[in-house]
């Protein structure tokens, strides 16, 4: 008889050989045959529309490899993710590897590999029973939200083993809510719950997504470390007088302990992401900005704080379709949180509107934390430059000049917190003698158009 304890997590499978001992057993087969099989894809297609075999598919956590078969016969295309490789090759065993499935590991954590409106429907069978924490299932829900197509749903089986706590990592009981405190988080999460279906111990829920639910405002924040400043970054964005936007968050695997003050925030507004290892600002941020859902793009550094007035006050400034970027006046502070007199922001105080374009051919002139600018820009240029670790803003400022107007509210509406720990003063130790603001001009008249990062 197979130990119990050995099915703590199939994704620990040390090599192939017991990955295979731990899905093909006999007890796990018989989940997955005959009428059994046909039930569950019964349910997962309750909300199908007629026309299947034009329809796109997500199946989350795809590992065991059985729905895949079956339905991938009946769709036009079908996606998989899983978090384990092992468990993707394993698969193999239970489909025919067709044309129109393709499976990609994930990071468990969000969907970022997919773009927004992509998905007829997505269902997640077995799955969600095993995660342990609340905040990864709030962040799978939001990205089952943005990741389905207006008319989209999806279908999550729920274990009715109830436990509405979190538990240990590798635990085989994950955050098991009841079927009151899941409806709830769909909801949070900007998806309708339409239907609860019952069998035997299990509950399938249904969901579809709010109408216009994407919000005017995305805001950018790449987070590594800063675990003593980042709470007043997160807390002066929720404290906007402006309330129609969404915070993503994203930790570009920091060192320090901030998911401990990253997860600790309730606001349904944000969105948390991790990367699984430090790919730095600029690319981090061509994926926040892939995760964006709004009109306009805010960018916040996470040391840094906004005042409450700020995105009301540049929403309002992009008063024709020509204006593509607005930034703000800012004035700096130090690690203790003291004024600092005398910097280059007051300086660039003296650049007017008129004269922003000509400036930017000799230096920047923006603070890169204080800007917003609309979606349009990254439909017309692409991203930000991924060949920079440094200076990538006054990069992406000449190439958006290029195609677009650009204004700065003259107000103080921003503030930049210098210390040793900045991005820009690691980078300055790291490469001492680059001529930095040549380099990104450089590459902005050589690469103008930046679509495929």
């Amino acid at each position: 008889m197979k130990d119990k304890n050995a099915i703590v997590d199939y994704w620990t499978a040390a090599d192939m050989k017991e990955a295979r001992l731990l899905i093909v057993s006999e007890n796990e087969q018989s989940l997955w045959e005959g009428k059994k099989l046909d039930k569950i894809i019964d349910y997962i297609l309750a909300y199908s529309e007629s026309n299947l075999n034009e329809q796109v598919v997500l199946d989350y956590g795809c590992g065991i490899g059985r729905l895949l078969k079956p339905l991938s016969s009946k769709v036009k295309f079908m996606h998989g993710v899983d978090i384990s490789p092992k468990m993707i090759e394993l698969s193999g065993e239970f489909w025919d590897k067709s044309d129109n499935v393709l499976m990609k590991v994930c990071n468990g954590e969000d969907l970022s590999i997919f773009e927004d409106r992509m998905f007829d429907f997505i269902y997640s069978i077995l799955v969600f029973q095993h995660i342990p924490y609340l905040r990864t299932i709030k962040n799978l829900l939001k990205e089952f939200a943005r990741t389905l197509k207006p008319k989209g749903y999806c279908c999550v089986q729920f274990s009715m083993q109830y436990n509405n706590e979190d538990s240990l990592p590798g635990s085989y009981r994950g955050h098991r809510p009841t079927e009151e405190v899941c409806v709830k988080y769909f909801n949070e999460c900007g998806l309708n719950v339409i239907k609860i279906q019952y069998y035997k111990r299990w509950y399938f829920v249904y969901a579809k997504t709010k109408s216009n639910n994407s919000p005017i405002l995305s805001v950018l924040l790449p987070v590594y470390n800063h675990a003593k400043y980042v709470s007043k970054a997160i807390d002066s964005i929720l404290s906007q007088t402006y309330k129609d936007f969404e915070l993503i968050i994203i930790d570009d695997a920091s060192t320090e302990d901030l998911m401990s003050i990253l997860s600790s925030y309730t606001d349904s507004r944000i969105r948390l992401h991790s990367n699984d290892k430090n790919i730095g600002v600029t690319k981090t941020l061509n994926k926040a900005i892939k995760l964006s859902r709004g009109k306009y793009l805010a960018r916040q550094d996470s040391d840094d704080i906004s005042f409450s007035k700020r995105f009301e006050m540049q929403i309002k400034a992009f008063d024709n379709e020509q204006v593509g970027l607005v930034g703000t006046w800012a004035h700096a502070i130090d690690f203790k949180g003291e004024v600092v007199p005398k910097t280059y922001l007051q300086q660039i105080r003296e650049v007017g509107d008129y004269q922003i374009k000509d400036y930017l051919k000799q230096k920047n002139c923006l603070v890169h934390g204080s800007v917003m600018f609309r979606k349009e820009v990254v439909d017309k240029i692409g991203y930000y430059d991924p060949e920079l670790y440094f200076a990538q803003d006054y990069n992406y400022w000449l190439r958006i000049a290029k195609f677009f107007d650009i204004k700065v509210v003259q107000q103080d509406l921003y503030i930049y917190r210098k210390h040793e720990e900045t991005v820009r003063n690691i980078k300055m130790k790291q490469f001492p003698k680059i001529d930095r603001e040549q380099l990104c001009r450089d590459r902005a008249t050589k690469y103008p158009i930046i679509k495929n990062v």
